[in-house]
């Protein structure tokens, strides 16, 4: 039985007019289309295992799919793995690569324009901080993405930055600025739940 790739890959071939291009251009789009299908594979296999909570083997498939990704000049793809492996990195205790993973997707956001992909990095790299006891580092990182989200007009990340900081507040012991931010993570749940 063909697996979905060769399936792909033989209609690409059909579907492309005669005489229009040079077989070895033919040839370089069927591999694209093969190693992006290759990429795809290893992403949703690591997605099936973020399920079982088989961190390390999820981690491996999103590494590989993120090196394809790279490969393909795919950007966005390629930072997505890399929020999927800070993920892993996080489940499995591993703080400082999560940190690093982070770092290197959202540089990737940045340079993409993705504001709402930089803030969701920002949020999560905040949660790292604040396991790693950097409080004053955490807050930071959840009023940048605060500060983004409220821009992307992504409610719901505003009320996890909310949340985020007041966990942060929480471990500094400052409880009326911890109070504070349930009451704005509130406030904006309130006002998801009316759009």
């Amino acid at each position: 039985m063909r697996s979905n790739g060769v399936i792909g890959a033989t209609f690409f071939l059909n579907s492309l007019p005669s005489g229009t291009s040079s077989r070895r251009d033919n040839i370089v789009g069927l591999l694209r289309y093969v190693k992006v299908d290759h990429a795809e594979a290893h992403a949703k296999k690591g997605e099936g295992l973020v399920e079982s909570r088989k961190w390390d083997e999820a981690r491996g498939e999103f590494w590989k799919a993120r090196d394809d990704f790279l490969a393909l000049e795919m950007k966005d793809r390629a930072s997505s793995m890399l929020s999927e492996e800070a993920l892993c990195d996080f489940a499995l205790g591993e703080m400082d690569r999560a940190a690093a993973a982070l770092r290197r997707s959202n540089e990737i956001k940045v340079q993409i324009g993705d504001q709402e992909g930089e803030a969701t990095n920002l949020l999560a790299f905040g949660d790292v901080l604040l396991a790693q006891g950097k409080d004053d580092e955490a807050i930071s990182s959840y009023k940048s993405a605060l500060i983004l989200f409220r821009r992307c007009d992504v409610i719901d990340g505003e009320v996890q930055s909310h949340r985020g900081l007041a966990r942060a507040f929480r471990s500094m012991r400052k409880q009326e600025e911890a109070e504070s931010e349930e009451e704005a993570a509130e406030s904006a749940r309130l006002r998801l739940a009316r759009t």
